[in-house]
């Protein structure tokens, strides 16, 4: 099995942040506004009964999402017995300093930069418009029309085509009432999708919303600009009731950054224990791919939290976290795939796992030359070896540092004949890493 975090890892895992009664009626308004045009009634009534409320606004919270989630058009397969309901957005600087602790750190929901405050935010401020509609015409003028993007119709059982942009920007401009298909569209982003080549697309009269950039302030901090394997970054547009209709994993156990352009859209997540990637990983080899297999999965998912995120909030989603999402509002959000050098172990162990059918997307074949990336990694153990050795003799290691080496030593193991210049006798390098380790 793959492993992700040690006993004593998860011991110093602080627990998510629990829902304040402010944000939990937040969640509450949001989705029984949702509700009526995202699920059948028959099937509003029956959980009600189920529950047994008065009314579907008695349902607390957590139900709410459990129904959103089951019932909508692009529905969830199943869902983790157990699920608790996280959604305390904390202050940028808060969280990027909780994401750097680790992956067993958990999801983190960021508030956008206008609830943040000028200077302390992301830098993916919030455009000033409230829905599709509103940038209809200024996209059209941007996005070449001859772009095209893969689309999943769940009213139509879910088949990918191949669609032009004006078509799809006619789909979302009809009022939801009216609506025939129920969309929801992933799309890798290139300068070369818009008009002029630039990489970052200026919305409703406001510039600078990077769709192709990361924003520094986190890039600052990722591996991925050097040398982690770094796919494009998606811009998904999506119906209110549509989802992916799958749990999955980033390529390559990678963390990432979910930032909401606007909409609102509900996140389940569960950690990389050893347990639950056993889970999907079983799930792979039974399904033939995609998450969905095995009688366990993802019933049996543990520590399993739901998090909805708003226009402007962005969702830090550590690596290897096995995660599913459905569009409760109309929405567009950005994904970035993030490295921090402290999540490294995490992402490691996931690469390393034998995922069966699941291997081509976990791995994202092609996507990286594997060499370059060993040679990377000698580089990266050298130089944690040397700061390691710079303690009193007989210091133990600090618990990220010794997690680190250890997962990189366990990776580059077998490694040894593809390192740098720097590197010359790897097997030196590879007993100095255990007699530190030993110490901790």
């Amino acid at each position: 099995g793959a492993r992700a975090v040690t006993r004593a890892e998860a011991a110093r895992a602080a627990p998510p942040p629990a829902a304040t009664a402010e944000e939990e009626g937040e969640v509450r308004r949001r989705l029984l506004a949702a509700v009526p045009s995202l699920v059948r009634a028959e099937d509003v009534a029956a959980c009600v009964r189920e529950a047994g409320a008065d009314g579907l606004d008695s349902l607390p919270a957590e139900a709410l999402c459990r129904l959103v989630l089951l019932r909508s058009g692009g529905a969830l397969p199943a869902l983790p017995e157990s699920l608790s309901l996280s959604a305390c957005p904390l202050e940028p600087r808060d969280a990027l300093r909780r994401a750097e602790q680790g992956a067993e750190e958990g999801a983190i929901l960021v508030k956008g930069d206008a609830e943040a405050g000028a200077g302390c935010g992301l830098g993916v401020s919030p455009p000033p418009w409230g829905g599709f509609g509103d940038v209809v015409g200024e996209t059209k003028r941007q996005l070449k029309r001859t772009t095209l993007v893969a689309a999943s119709d769940l009213r139509a059982g879910g088949g990918v085509e191949v669609v032009g942009v004006p078509w799809l920007l006619q789909q979302f401009g009809t009022p939801p009432a009216q609506r025939e298909a129920l969309l929801h569209c992933e799309h890798a982003v290139s300068g070369e999708d818009y008009v002029g080549g630039a990489s970052s697309l200026s919305l409703g009269g406001f510039s600078g919303i990077p769709l192709a950039d990361m924003p520094p302030q986190l890039a600052s901090s990722s591996l991925t600009p050097d040398w982690w394997p770094s796919p494009l970054p998606v811009l998904t547009l999506s119906m209110g009731g549509a989802s992916a209709a799958r749990y999955r994993l980033s390529p390559w156990g990678s963390a990432a950054i979910h930032h909401l352009l606007w909409g609102a859209q509900l996140f389940v997540v569960a950690p990389p224990t050893p347990s639950n990637l056993r889970l999907l990983q079983q799930s792979g080899h039974e399904a033939g791919g995609g998450g969905g297999g095995g009688a366990d999965f993802p019933r049996r998912l543990a520590g399993a939290q739901v998090v909805m995120a708003r226009g402007g909030q962005t969702l830090l989603l550590p690596s290897g976290w096995v995660h599913a999402s459905l569009t409760v509002e109309d929405s567009a959000s950005i994904c970035w795939r993030w490295q921090p050098r402290e999540q490294l172990a995490a992402a490691l162990a996931v690469v390393r796992a034998d995922w069966g059918e699941l291997a081509a997307e976990v791995r994202l074949a092609g996507a990286v030359a594997i060499d370059s990336l060993t040679r990377s990694m000698w580089d990266l153990l050298a130089s944690e070896v040397r700061e390691a050795s710079r303690a009193p003799p007989g210091a133990p290691l600090k618990p990220a540092q010794a997690t680190l080496l250890r997962a990189l030593s366990g990776y580059l193991d077998r490694r040894r004949a593809c390192t740098p210049r720097a590197v010359k006798l790897p097997g030196a390098l590879l007993e100095r890493t255990a007699a530190l380790l030993s110490q901790s």
